[in-house]
């Protein structure tokens, strides 16, 4: 009887193990880029950014930028406009850190 539920509670676990690595693989795979556009995009919607890397649960690279309204823009790594807009935003970061110009700081993400 004890070997009975010892293998239920193994066949439990192993259930449970590939439900929420499944889940995890679409809760990541909804984060990532599907194309880049190169639209010019208005710093005064930004908030935050991050990195996408290829070949880490996303299929190309690309610069996330994360707007005010938690929406994502997804630039290239290497557009010249990518670079002005990752500056601009650690330097709204910086300012809003130091509790400056409360109405600019909605939404941002202070920490680097």
């Amino acid at each position: 009887m004890a070997a009975l539920n010892a293998s239920k509670l193994f066949l439990v676990c192993i259930f449970i193990a590939c439900c929420s690595s499944v889940w995890f693989a679409e809760a990541r795979l909804s984060d990532c880029c599907l194309s880049v556009s190169d639209k010019k995009v208005d710093k005064k919607w930004l908030a935050d950014y991050y990195y996408q890397v290829e070949g880490q649960g996303c299929a190309i690279n690309a610069i996330i930028f994360v707007t005010r309204r938690q929406k994502m823009l997804c630039l290239p790594v290497d557009s010249p406009q990518a670079g002005r807009l990752i500056k601009h935003v650690d330097h709204l970061k910086d300012v809003c850190r130091e509790n400056k110009h409360k109405k600019r700081c909605f939404g941002v993400n202070q920490t680097r």
